[in-house]
């Protein structure tokens, strides 16, 4: 396995090209520092053990989504609606730079990744749009491995995640939020920031 090497060198991003992506909430730590330079990705296995990869920690201190405005997949070739979404996420932890400068970066877990998808409707009472959990998805280390990035980019490393929704929950048409979360190991729990409410198509993708 390749690992990655430290850099040399600090520079700063122009946020609002990263911003371009659909995320508003970035970070400024995380600009301060470039990826590292080979794919680092992933963990080995030498006599039955598992090695984790040095890009592989546990003391996350924020979670950052990125969700595309048409962000759904059709995972049954046969069917006409749409069964999942994909989206991009960074585990952020705080590193140092060669100047002693504090920062974050994304990096893999060690512990459970946690996906809401929630229904958007309006309480007549209120006035007011509220949210009903739909389905939630928990990824340990293990199940969560095969999203992981195999190219660290200019936010550290991530997971593009890809999830599939159960065959008989059907939200073609209608509003619906996701939200997403990390629990440590030790059971503290990282939430991202407010849901991201789209709009899933009636049919296709």
């Amino acid at each position: 396995m390749i690992q990655s090497r430290s850099t040399t060198s600090c520079f700063l991003i122009c946020l609002g090209l990263i911003a371009a992506g659909g995320c508003s909430n970035i970070p400024r730590e995380w600009l301060l520092f470039p990826p590292p330079e080979n794919d680092g990705s992933g963990s080995t296995t030498k006599n039955g053990i598992t090695i984790p990869s040095e890009n592989e920690r546990d003391d996350i201190i924020r979670v950052v989504k990125i969700i595309s405005t048409n962000p759904w997949l059709k995972f049954d070739p046969l069917g006409s609606k749409v069964d999942g979404f994909r989206c991009t996420l960074y585990l952020s932890a705080p590193v140092v730079g060669e100047s002693g400068r504090q920062g974050e970066k994304g990096v893999f877990g060690a512990g459970t990744i946690i996906v809401q998808m929630f229904a958007v409707e309006f309480d007549k009472a209120t006035k007011r749009e509220v949210l009903r959990e739909l389905h939630k998805w928990e990824l340990d280390r293990d199940e969560a491995y095969k999203y992981r990035a195999k190219k660290a980019e200019a936010l550290g490393w991530g997971y593009g995640l890809r999830l599939r929704w159960p065959d008989g929950l059907d939200v073609a048409g209608q509003k619906v939020a996701f939200h997403m979360s990390y629990r440590r190991q030790d059971g503290s729990v990282i939430p991202s920031s407010r849901p991201t409410i789209r709009r899933v198509p009636v049919s296709g993708v």
